[in-house]
């Protein structure tokens, strides 16, 4: 951290001059390329700044604001990419009297919460169908085991440890027990396997 002499530094143009390759980095955090002192010391709007790599020119943008402590000047540079779903990089000089009559700046960084990409959502998209699809197999899967299945339930562990009746809906196979489960209007929605132990999975019908 450096220190700053109260009697050297009394304007802006000090400020930035003298934090110049912290102000650097900050743009660098971004991708950004920082624009000269007399530029930052002169103009409080935003504007856009070069970048290192082509293809995000005019992504990466900047502001100075010019500002005061009590009587100091302080000096803060917000760089913010719209590239890559967003990032902002802040410097901010703070100006804190100590004991010694010195004061001094911070540098802080900070990443705002990203936004996905477009190929991230197209994953993520790709993801959920995927699941969609496995779901909708797994129900047509347990719904031709029920279809398939034998009405001898009697024998099935969780059939007597329950003590439950036969049920002709009730099937059995590949030793689960099989429950069809409707909706309102009679139509199969979902199948309950149950097994020996009593461990119970719904496979639903997502459609």
């Amino acid at each position: 951290m450096q220190n700053l002499d109260l009697t050297q530094r009394q304007t802006h143009y000090d400020i930035i001059n003298e934090c110049y390759g912290d102000i650097q980095r900050a743009f660098i955090e971004v991708g950004g390329i920082a624009p000269g002192v007399g530029e930052l010391s002169h103009s409080s709007e935003w504007h856009y700044c070069k970048t290192f790599e082509n293809k995000h020119k005019s992504k990466v943008g900047y502001v100075c604001h010019h500002e005061y402590s009590g009587n100091m000047p302080r000096v803060r540079v917000i760089v913010h990419s719209f590239a890559n779903g967003g990032a902002t990089a802040t410097f901010d000089s703070r100006f804190h009297q100590n004991n010694h009559n010195s004061h001094f700046h911070n540098l802080e960084y900070s990443k705002i919460v990203r936004r996905p990409t477009s190929t991230e959502l197209k994953k993520s998209e790709d993801r959920k169908q995927a699941e969609v699809k496995r779901r909708e197999q797994l129900f047509k899967d347990h719904m031709s085991y029920w279809q398939n299945g034998s009405p001898a339930i009697g024998a099935h562990g969780y059939v007597v440890n329950k003590k439950l009746d036969d049920n002709r809906d009730l099937k059995v196979n590949r030793n689960k027990l099989l429950i069809p489960i409707t909706n309102l209007d009679g139509e199969f929605c979902a199948i309950q396997s149950i097994d020996y132990s009593g461990r119970k999975f719904i496979f639903g019908n997502s459609s």
